[in-house]
């Protein structure tokens, strides 16, 4: 039933931020606030460089990203 409940939680948060950014942006909040899936199928944390890997774009841009969706100007 928990891991059923934060799924549920997940899927409406990760919904939530699709509307108001786009896809890649959402892709970007998604791997900076829970990380990568690993082999065993358990999130872990993952940095900017990772992340910049992932999409295709340049860890300033992703943490511009970043820093615009929480609104601070210091994120890490």
């Amino acid at each position: 039933h928990n891991r059923k409940q934060n799924l549920i939680n997940w899927i409406g948060n990760e919904l939530k931020i699709m509307l108001k950014y786009g896809e890649l942006e959402s892709v970007i909040i998604q791997f900076k606030e829970m990380g990568k899936l690993n082999k065993e199928g358990k999130y872990e944390k993952i940095t900017w460089e990772e992340i910049a890997k992932e999409v295709h774009w340049s860890k300033s841009f992703c943490r511009n990203v970043y820093r615009n969706y929480k609104k601070k100007r210091d994120i890490d």
